[in-house]
């Protein structure tokens, strides 16, 4: 999303936030988990892309977890809910882009699911 034609609304704000959250997630020991996009052939963020990259400033730790996903929903299709279970995860904090979207449906999945 940080290389598309128009650049992103404070996407400077957006990423300092995040690598706060990610540093205050590692400080309390809670798992810190990547949701990769994977997009269609010749899309934006088809697998393998630059798009598809995730952006260097919140590149993930070698602790920590990384699914890739097809649907808009996190958890369709993914192993995130039986690593969620296996860590003993019973809350979580979700934050990422196309809040309409990705973020919405996999937070209303993740209520669905008890979390």
């Amino acid at each position: 999303m940080f290389n598309l034609s128009k650049p992103l609304y404070k996407s400077d704000l957006l990423l300092g936030n995040i690598k706060t959250l990610i540093r205050k997630a590692k400080e309390a020991n809670a798992p810190v988990i990547y949701i990769r996009h994977c997009g269609s052939k010749n899309s934006h963020f088809m697998k393998g892309s630059s798009g598809w990259n995730i952006h260097p400033l919140i590149i993930p730790g070698v602790n920590d977890y990384v699914f890739e996903k097809n649907h808009s929903d996190s958890f369709q299709d993914t192993r995130l809910k039986d690593i969620l279970k296996k860590i003993g995860v019973e809350q979580l904090v979700i934050c990422g882009l196309v809040t309409e979207g990705y973020v919405d449906t996999t937070t209303r999945r993740a209520y669905s699911l008890g979390y």
